[in-house]
């Protein structure tokens, strides 16, 4: 075999591992560019549903804290901002009007609002809340870093809590309409809805927090 022949035949070598390469490196830059991708899209509709998510979750919080009378000056400081974010108009208007008015109270009228607020027999039924874009598209969360995870995942946990409290409460609830149950047994009842009412106002604002930081990445 030539020289000439030798050479042809290294080119040829050469021409076909470049390919190869060429062909791997190709589809690696497909895949990396189509998982940026579908990364993007993910964070995209997950901060959508958890910033309308959070909304809700205020709401209900506003909801339980003036029917119950567990509030206070340093809650409604902190409820003030969320209402002129850009989502805020998910809230009723009627649950913001309530709000904007106990921010007018002083501390002595806000004081004896929750006092009476908290003579008064509880009668809400609170409802559950749900994440169904980050329930069907959990795997999709192996995208993002594992710090990322825990705190997305740390949110559907205390969502899932949040949930069985509302279980106990509803039961709670219930139970206030049986005539059956009077006297001492009913005090216990009402007692324990409006300890359930307030874990769930903590845990709403705990939740609220969480999903606050999760949202500041963006």
């Amino acid at each position: 075999m030539g020289q000439t022949e030798k050479a042809a035949l290294i080119i040829s070598a050469l021409s076909l591992i470049l390919g190869w390469f060429l062909g791997l490196l190709s589809n690696w830059i497909i895949e990396l560019t189509g998982r940026r991708r579908l990364k993007r899209q993910f964070k995209k509709a997950l901060f959508t549903e958890l910033r309308d998510f959070r909304i809700r979750l205020v709401a209900a919080l506003i909801v339980i804290v003036a029917e119950t009378g567990v509030i206070d000056r340093a809650l409604l400081l902190w409820i003030e901002p969320i209402l002129q974010e850009d989502h805020a108009d998910l809230i009723p208007l009627e649950v913001v009007e309530k709000t904007k008015g106990l921010l007018k109270f002083s501390d002595e009228q806000l004081a004896l609002y929750s006092a009476a607020r908290g003579n008064v027999e509880p009668g809400l039924k609170t409802k559950k809340h749900s994440l169904a874009f980050l329930d069907a598209q959990l795997s999709s969360l192996s995208l993002f870093s594992f710090e990322f995870q825990r705190r997305v995942l740390d949110i559907r946990t205390l969502l899932a809590l949040l949930n069985q409290e509302m279980d106990a409460s509803s039961f709670y609830y219930e139970k206030t309409f049986d005539s059956s149950i009077s006297g001492l047994n009913r005090d216990i009842v009402l007692a324990n809805l409006r300890a359930s009412y307030q874990q769930q106002a903590f845990m709403m604002k705990h939740i609220a927090d969480k999903i606050g930081v999760v949202l500041s990445e963006n």
